[in-house]
């Protein structure tokens, strides 16, 4: 039988995902309502596939590569409500095995786990040919960002303050201002106008 875990932050999610694994005589041997909870879980519990919900509290990407650098890494299946494609990029690149949109039927989501379970990917059509497409592209540097510096790559680009990115975000300055010297660092910047001038040239407003 294969074992689960399930990460999402809405309860009613993880009840309808369970009972619909039960009835596909699949497993849920952990639940999470955080990424990092996800991890922390997974290392209890070993599952073989891990459901993840893209939008969850915490750093997704950051869980993606901290999964796969378990003892026994359990192939990731990615749910979300989105039609970013660039967040399934990033994704399929961080680590995880398949992607799949919510809108999906159950009978796809199914087809996912069983995919991943005989130790292939799961990627809708329209997806592959991006993967392909990118995968033949020197990655850009903010793809290296986890998902809450690009959050803030974004404002800082949009000429947003350390001040009133933290007030919006229900961070303190002083932890904005961390992220900001990461993001410098990581993409080998020395001020907020070349993040402004890297935003413009790349569209990402």
């Amino acid at each position: 039988m294969v074992s689960l875990l399930i990460a999402d932050d809405h309860k009613m999610v993880r009840d309808v995902l369970g009972d619909t694994f039960q009835r596909a005589g699949l497993e849920v041997v952990a639940e999470a309502d955080s990424a990092q909870e996800a991890v922390a879980r997974a290392r209890e519990a070993h599952p073989e596939i891990a459901v993840l919900d893209v939008a969850m509290p915490g750093d997704v990407l950051v869980a993606i590569r901290e999964l796969k650098r378990l003892e026994t890494p359990p192939k990731i299946l990615v749910l979300t409500a989105s039609d970013d494609e660039a967040l399934s990029v990033r994704c399929m690149k961080a680590g995880a095995d398949g992607f799949l949109r919510k809108t999906q039927a159950v009978d796809e989501l199914l087809k996912a786990i069983e995919r991943l379970r005989r130790g292939g990917k799961y990627v809708s059509p329209e997806l592959a040919w991006l993967l392909v497409a990118r995968g033949t592209e020197e990655m850009r540097p903010h793809e290296n960002l986890s998902q809450r510096e690009l959050q803030i790559l974004l404002r800082l680009g949009a000429a947003e303050t350390v001040t009133s990115i933290a007030d919006d975000l229900g961070l303190s300055v002083k932890t904005v201002s961390t992220y900001r010297s990461r993001i410098l660092e990581k993409m080998g910047f020395e001020k907020n106008a070349d993040i402004i001038r890297y935003c413009l040239e790349h569209s990402l407003s």
